[in-house]
């Protein structure tokens, strides 16, 4: 995978000045400013909280009007990230189509590559299937890829540097590692992905094949009979009288595979149920509970020096917590983000 992949990105980058360079490297001074807002937002909202908290309506006007005059930054920026991602996607797959297609027509490809399997080869193993589809699918993924490392590893960065001055090392160290753990636990007790899916279509097919066999069944019945070989028409051909012990059978098969059916959707339903119980309770529920113990400390411990500077004043405790609820969610998103990297790095791996 990684020979692959630095073939691949050797090719797709030849340069620092060549434009997938320059636009992969526009795309991360995007995504770093998309993390910037996200501070910005953070900080606008609690100073939000702090002036209807405090009831300054003054206050409140500017705020309203300096989020008026950030709404056209922010659109602009969520959508140079899909504008610059999808521009480095096309750049990328002209580039390696190119190259390919210099490789493709230096000799007879296919008729080589026939000689080399004479047995024939597999959709994704055929020539032209690596050279258009493959190729689109690197080119797509990549950037997502880099997407997907660079922004949550910067947002873990900048928020949990931004959460260690409020609720210390400690504290930001404490939230990652439960969002580690709680996806850890969640990952090996939960199925592998497409499992229930599987055991569900393999009961609809071994239904569809008792209903297919018993229909065979008759037709090979029917084509046996004298008046089907004489060649009569086929809704006057005779149909032999069938054993009660065969149609009791048939209906006891057919009853079967309905009921095996039936019981892995109840099956699979009630494992979602009891499984979704807990993927809530660790991953929505306890880290609710982690943040509000996080961020309960510098409020409610008498010795720190946050508390003493804001404990007589409400709004700026209610602007304290709303700030610092804003960095844990967004710290506990990017560690999640992480995870979820790291599992599609098979799919990514595959398209090489």
């Amino acid at each position: 995978f990684l020979g692959s992949l630095s073939r691949l990105v050797g090719i797709g980058f030849p340069g620092v000045r060549s434009t997938e360079s320059l636009l992969a490297a526009a795309l991360v001074g995007v995504l770093g400013l998309r993390t910037a807002l996200d501070v910005w937002f953070a900080r606008f909202n609690a100073r939000c909280v702090r002036a209807v908290v405090s009831y300054d309506r003054r206050t409140l006007v500017r705020l309203l009007g300096e989020y008026v005059g950030m709404a056209v930054p922010m659109a602009a920026v969520n959508q140079a990230i899909k504008w610059v991602m999808s521009s480095l996607t096309i750049a990328l797959r002209v580039r390696l189509g190119r190259y390919a297609h210099a490789r493709y027509v230096e000799g007879v490809t296919n008729i080589t590559w026939s000689q080399r399997n004479r047995q024939g080869a597999t959709t994704s193993e055929r020539p032209d299937w690596l050279v258009t589809v493959q190729l689109h699918r690197f080119a797509d993924m990549l950037p997502r890829l880099v997407a997907d490392v660079v922004k949550p590893a910067v947002d873990w960065v900048v928020f949990s540097r931004l959460l260690s001055r409020v609720i210390g090392r400690t504290g930001s160290l404490a939230m990652v590692a439960y969002v580690v753990v709680a996806n850890v636990v969640i990952r090996m007790t939960s199925p592998p992905a497409g499992m229930h899916a599987a055991r569900l279509a393999a009961l609809e097919d071994a239904y569809r094949g008792v209903c297919g066999g018993i229909s065979s069944t008759i037709q090979r019945a029917v084509a046996g009979t004298p008046l089907a070989a004489e060649g009569q028409a086929e809704g006057q051909a005779f149909v032999p009288r069938v054993q009660s012990d065969f149609r009791r059978r048939a209906r006891a098969a057919l009853d079967g595979s309905l009921d095996a059916v039936a019981g892995g959707v109840v099956g699979t339903n009630m494992r979602r149920f009891w499984g979704g119980i807990g993927e809530s309770v660790l991953a929505k529920y306890g880290a609710t509970l982690t943040a509000y113990c996080l961020l309960a400390r510098p409020v409610c411990s008498p010795g720190r020096r946050l508390a003493s500077e804001i404990m007589h004043d409400p709004a700026a405790v209610m602007m304290s917590y709303s700030r610092n609820s804003a960095y844990l969610i967004n710290l506990a998103q990017a560690t999640t983000r992480l995870l979820l990297m790291v599992g599609d790095l098979p799919k990514f791996a595959w398209s090489t």
